[in-house]
């Protein structure tokens, strides 16, 4: 692989775009977005490095920027959108995807970042031809999301153990349309054996001899997710706006612990690597999408000498 940073003879445009009410990530109305004339200032945004690989069998070339304004340990995810890219033979570098690249928010553990490293993100375009010597053109946009740019995208609710089974109390969480219900292990349990009773019922009104009945029972015991509720609770949770991004859990001390979360048979089962147990006064934190909380940065290098 070969790699090259930026010579003096670039030159690197940048603009600075604003997220706009309604426009943000997950299926948001990007047509919107407004732009701040004039551009952010050339220090906003840096092109880093770039790697060409034009090998098998896995040819790339990947440039990355870095955005020294905002703190890699600020950023929980990320969205990189190519708008077009070529080199100087004419070939077109954008990859076939790029018109529906998913945003991609951290789970679980983050990277742990000392708090002065800028957030870097990277853009992965299609390898160059053999013959190419300079990225003539690339320009697109990355969107950051970064939630402790608003407020009321970080909702912390304490105390959440022992599971009530009440939606949880919150007017963040009402206003973006959001319920929350902490399942106790019985509540679990009962739904767990009620699945069970269904499809034994079923397998025996199909005429299925004992032996499938009881596969079909073991069958809906599988689809339902194997917990430990001492290490986070289980939750039923209503999101139709898709707001909710990140779950951590918060213990006694405040001291944020990561989860991984997923959902499975219709609950967000939370879990943490933690050698103490969740207690009562631990705390459930949500992190949200809301359009001040995604940043967005444009990016455009033209007639960089490739390596």
């Amino acid at each position: 692989m070969r790699k090259t940073t930026p010579v003096l003879s670039s030159i690197l445009f940048l603009a600075f775009v604003l997220p706009a009410a309604g426009s943000a990530v997950a299926g948001w109305d990007r047509s919107d977005a407004a732009e701040v004339t004039p551009p952010a200032s050339a220090g906003d945004v840096k092109l880093v490095e770039i790697n060409d690989r034009r090998t098998s069998p896995f040819p790339e070339l990947k440039v990355s920027f870095s955005v020294p304004s905002i703190g890699a340990s600020e950023v929980f995810g990320q969205r990189v959108l190519v708008r077009s890219a070529a080199d100087d033979t004419g070939r077109s570098l954008a990859p076939e995807t790029a018109s529906d690249t998913p945003f991609a928010v951290v789970s679980g553990s983050r990277p742990s970042t000392p708090k002065t490293s800028p957030a870097v993100f990277h853009v992965s375009l299609a390898s160059p031809s053999r013959a190419a010597k300079l990225l003539t053109a690339l320009s697109g946009e990355v969107e950051l999301y970064v939630p402790g740019k608003d407020p009321a995208a970080v909702v912390t609710i304490w105390k959440i153990l022992p599971a009530s089974g009440s939606p949880l109390a919150d007017k963040l969480l009402e206003a973006n349309g959001i319920e929350i219900r902490v399942i106790s292990k019985s509540a679990f349990d009962a739904e767990l054996n009620a699945a069970k009773e269904e499809a034994r019922q079923k397998a025996k009104s199909e005429g299925l001899p004992d032996s499938q009945v009881e596969d079909a029972v073991a069958g809906a015991a599988r689809d339902f997710p194997q917990i430990d509720q001492r290490f986070g609770p289980t939750l039923k949770v209503t999101d139709p706006k898709e707001r909710i991004a990140h779950y951590s859990l918060v213990d006694a001390t405040g001291r944020e612990v990561p989860v991984f979360a997923w959902a499975q048979r219709g609950f967000t089962v939370i879990t943490h690597s933690e050698t103490e147990a969740s207690g009562p006064g631990w705390g459930l934190r949500l992190r949200l999408f809301t359009p001040e909380s995604v940043v967005r940065r444009a990016f455009s290098v033209r007639n960089v000498k490739l390596p």
